[in-house]
């Protein structure tokens, strides 16, 4: 399965924005296990 990150997904990681900061956590450990594709959306 691929998924769309959008820029949004990867401030709330790094900025550990609450209570987004897990959901986005949990997507990364997926794509660095190689069970989740990725494409990300630099223009939002």
């Amino acid at each position: 399965m691929r998924v769309l990150v959008d820029t949004n997904v990867i401030l709330d990681f790094l900025q550990e924005r609450e209570p987004f900061v897990e959901d986005a956590a949990k997507v990364f450990e997926l794509i660095d296990a190689g069970e989740l594709g990725y494409l990300f959306n630099w223009k939002s």
